[in-house]
């Protein structure tokens, strides 16, 4: 159980900062219109990332609640 969280995890760091730095070249070498998609998709992996380290945190916490039979 803690195994696939850990994987979860892992993969989605993994791939937001994968995202994250090619939005961050877009914001470097961009032009104006292509310098706010760039921001407004930064916010959003941000955002998505948070949400999916939450949704870890809480599947984590109700996994170890759990009684065992």
């Amino acid at each position: 159980k803690n195994r696939s969280i850990n994987a979860t995890l892992s993969r989605t760091t993994l791939t937001t900062l994968t995202t994250l730095f090619a939005v961050i070249i877009l914001m470097v070498f961009g032009g104006g219109v292509i310098l706010d998609f760039a921001l407004i998709m930064f916010f959003g992996l941000v955002a998505e990332f948070l949400q999916s380290l939450l949704n870890d945190v809480l599947d984590m916490n109700k996994l170890e609640n759990q009684e065992y039979m």
